[in-house]
C-alpha cells in the first residue's frame, strides 16, 4: 500500500538536555522555532490533493508535546482528508489531559534510553521514572494506540540489558546506535 508520510517538526524546543542531541545546535542558532500550522496544512492538503497517496503525518521535535496547540491546529486542518498520525516523544509530557490527542495517533514512539541507570545519565536525573509513569497512566486509557519503545544505545550500552528492562512495558522495541564520538559511537 503507499503511502505519502510528512515527517513535521513541531517545535526545536525541548524539556530535556540529552548529552547526545543532534538538535543542540539548531537550538542554538534558532532558539524557539515552532512550525507554522497553515502553512504545512496547505501545502499537505494540496500535496494530497496532487499525489492521490494516503496521508500519514508525524509529529517530531524537540520535545512535539510543548507545541500541542500547533499539532491540534494541523490535525483539525487536515480533518477533512482522515490522515493517520504518528507522534515522536521524550515521554515527560504524556498525560490524561493529553489523551485526546494520544487517542488520534495511531503510534507514539517513546524515547528511552535503556535502564533507569543509562537512561537517567544521558537524560537527567529522575526522567526515566517520570516517563515511565507517564507512559502508564496513559496505556489503558488509548489502547488502539501502538506504543513502541525508541531506545538510543552507545557503544558502552548493554543493548541487552537495555531492551529487556523496557519489555515489562513495551510490546514493541526500536534500539537505534547512536554515532556521536562523544558517545564511543562506531
Amino acid at each position: 500500500d503507499n503511502y505519502m508520510e510528512y515527517s513535521i517538526m513541531t517545535t526545536n524546543r525541548c524539556n530535556l538536555h540529552c548529552s547526545y542531541c543532534i538538535n543542540h545546535q539548531r537550538r542554538a542558532a534558532q532558539p524557539d522555532k515552532d512550525a507554522d500550522p497553515g502553512r504545512i496544512v496547505k501545502h499537505i492538503l494540496n500535496d494530497v490533493r496532487v499525489n492521490g497517496y494516503p496521508p500519514v503525518v508525524t509529529f517530531y521535535g524537540g520535545e512535539p508535546l510543548l507545541a500541542e496547540d500547533i499539532i491540534r491546529a494541523i490535525m483539525d486542518g487536515l480533518e477533512p482528508i482522515h490522515p493517520a498520525y504518528n507522534l515522536f516523544t521524550n515521554g515527560t509530557l504524556m498525560a490524561e489531559r493529553n489523551v485526546d490527542l494520544l487517542t488520534r495517533m495511531q503510534m507514539v514512539s517513546v524515547s528511552l534510553d535503556g535502564d533507569r541507570a543509562q537512561h537517567d545519565r544521558l537524560r537527567g536525573t529522575g526522567s526515566y521514572d517520570k516517563i515511565i509513569n507517564n507512559y502508564l497512566k496513559v496505556k489503558g486509557l488509548v489502547p488502539q494506540t501502538k506504543f513502541i519503545a525508541f531506545v538510543t544505545v552507545t557503544a558502552e550500552s548493554d543493548v541487552y540489558r537495555s531492551v529487556n528492562n523496557l519489555l515489562q512495558y513495551f510490546d514493541d522495541i526500536f534500539w537505534f546506535l547512536a554515532n556521536t564520538a562523544e558517545l564511543g559511537g562506531v
